[in-house]
């Protein structure tokens, strides 16, 4: 791991020590809705990209604090899953594409 994730990791351990587990899954909740939010803004064009780039800032923050809470190891190795599955999916569509 680099040295910037180590720094950002300490900050987000520190910052459930300092609140608590509970009180960061809220404040996932609530960083979560607020992207939802802004997104909606945007496609309602009230809102612009630095809007909603703030929000996907919070969301992953906090989604990454989450990911320390329930588990890190199952956590990736589900994103590998669904990635692959993504991937997987991507080039059935391109090769249905091509045969057309």
């Amino acid at each position: 791991m680099t040295a910037i994730f180590d720094q950002q990791e300490d900050i987000y351990r520190r910052a459930m020590a300092k609140w608590g587990t509970v009180s960061q899954m809220l404040k996932a909740i609530e960083e979560m809705s607020e992207l939802t939010a802004a997104l909606m803004h945007w496609l309602g064009d009230r809102a612009g990209n630095e809007d909603v780039c703030e929000e996907i800032a919070d969301v992953l923050i906090t989604a990454r604090q989450l990911r320390l809470i329930f588990g890190e190891a199952v956590t990736d190795r589900i994103i590998e899953e669904k990635l692959n599955r993504l991937d997987h999916l991507i080039r059935e569509r391109e090769d249905e594409a091509m045969k057309k």
